[in-house]
């Protein structure tokens, strides 16, 4: 499957696990969003295309990523979408339907905000996104999926946007049978699974997902 990957100009704290995560996935689409160009100043990667305004990146990156082949779009400052939604678009355009999108949290909250709304993007685009972190993924699901790990691991579902109904959880510490999840009841947080594989079902509306790799304390 065509896999592209998007960073965002957030916090990546860990520069081991952004370069073990790009060695992974050798011959994934690379988009750095603007000032996300400095995340890769210790992997050695050159993105296939760098996006935005350039009001973050520092111009002698841009100039060596350029003169190595990166495609640098460049947008008017004043616009209606952000850097990393451009970003996120441009792999989509490209025909790329899995989308892991890093650097997407940490700093301001109002963009780790926007950035967790462009999972909506995908859904709307008929892509898969997720967010990345060292420590979880974030993604939406409708529907039902199987989620494969070991038992300890935490796994939190959060309503959002409006109502989900029909949950059913399998395989978890806390299962749960045609549940309703809403805004400002998000009693499904910090669940965990139970056996190697837990089923999730959403019968109707989407929830987001945020499963930690590791037990979470």
């Amino acid at each position: 499957m065509k896999e592209a990957i998007v960073l965002s100009d957030g916090v990546i704290e860990n520069n081991a696990f952004l370069g073990n995560f790009l060695d992974g996935r050798e011959g994934a689409f690379l988009v750095c969003a603007d000032g996300a160009v400095r995340h890769l100043a210790s992997t050695g990667r050159v993105p296939a295309a760098i996006v935005g305004d350039m009001d973050s990146a520092d111009p002698e990156e841009i100039a060596r990523f350029r003169a190595r082949g990166s495609e640098i779009l460049v947008y008017p400052k004043d616009k209606d979408k952000t850097d990393t939604q451009l970003a996120v678009e441009l792999a989509i355009d490209r025909g790329y339907r899995t989308v892991s999108l890093l650097g997407a949290l940490g700093g301001r909250i109002d963009h780790a905000l926007a950035n967790i709304s462009l999972l909506f993007l995908g859904k709307k685009r008929d892509a898969r996104i997720r967010i990345v972190e060292p420590s979880c993924e974030l993604y939406l699901l409708s529907g039902s999926e199987v989620l494969e790990g070991e038992p300890g691991q935490t796994v939190s579902l959060l309503p959002i946007a409006e109502a989900a109904r029909g949950i059913t959880l399998t395989g978890f510490q806390y299962p749960l049978s045609d549940g309703t999840l809403e805004m400002g009841n998000p009693f499904t947080i910090s669940n965990r699974l139970a056996e190697a594989r837990g089923t999730v079902t959403v019968r109707e509306g989407t929830v987001l997902v945020v499963r930690y790799f590791v037990e979470a304390t």
